[in-house]
């Protein structure tokens, strides 16, 4: 049974969820995989993911979360996962104050339609970079990156990322996960190694990637905030 912390601003957290093996394998397969791309009538994008069928390692990844012992008792209504993945260096700037939504623009109209996922999650795949800090009510979270260690909080809650406190030395790189109790509309289908091997000419990937699935918040301030918690 996983041990899963109940942090602040309604957040989850749970630590060692992949290895640093598994973390490599997936910051490669993202190296390499192509960016989402989103239909004519949203102003979102990103991948559904495929677990049963899964033919890349986010894809056994989010299978592996959704069966988890501890996790899966969040998770009982959803009907799956988007998914897709930020990798900033030290010359770009933290992502700002935000919430995860789906933005549908119905043609003719002018107003865009937003929903929101059930959860956000984030999964860290390197140690580097600001935290993620999550807002609520009265309540601010942050929690900084570390190999393996997996946030989840609601997908209405405003959340952002910090400024480190010194410039980092590489890449800051996440893979967000967000679960829906209805699929969102406008989600690309998740690539499969195969696919994308082929597409970049890169038959080698097809081995690293399948190997790793084998190994199966920038400075911010915010008026009224009174009660505030920091996981490093």
């Amino acid at each position: 049974h996983l041990s899963i912390l109940s942090a602040m601003a309604g957040a989850f957290l749970l630590e060692e969820m992949i290895c640093p093996e598994e973390a490599e394998a997936l910051r490669n397969f993202l190296s390499d995989c192509p960016l989402p791309v989103a239909p004519a009538d949203a102003l979102t994008a990103s991948y559904w993911a495929s677990p049963e069928l899964p033919g890349n390692p986010v894809d056994e990844l989010i299978g592996r979360l959704r069966r988890a012992p501890g996790l899966a008792d969040l998770l009982p209504d959803s009907a799956g996962a988007e998914w897709w993945w930020q990798d900033t260096d030290n010359t770009d700037p933290p992502k700002v104050f935000h919430t995860d939504c789906h933005l549908v623009l119905p043609m003719g109209s002018d107003v865009a339609l937003k929903s929101h996922p059930e959860w956000s999650s984030v999964m860290y795949l390197t140690d580097l970079g600001g935290a993620t800090a999550i807002f609520h009510q009265n309540e601010v979270l942050a929690v900084w990156p570390r190999i393996g260690r997996y946030l989840l909080f609601p997908g209405a809650h405003l959340h952002c990322v910090l400024f480190p406190e010194e410039p980092p030395s590489g890449d800051r790189m996440t893979l967000l996960i967000n679960w829906w109790t209805q699929k969102p509309h406008g989600c690309s289908p998740s690539p499969r190694i195969a696919e994308i091997a082929e597409i970049a000419g890169m038959a080698g990937m097809a081995g690293a990637g399948m190997a790793g699935m084998a190994t199966g918040a920038r400075m911010g301030a915010r008026a009224g905030l009174t009660t505030a918690g920091l996981i490093t």
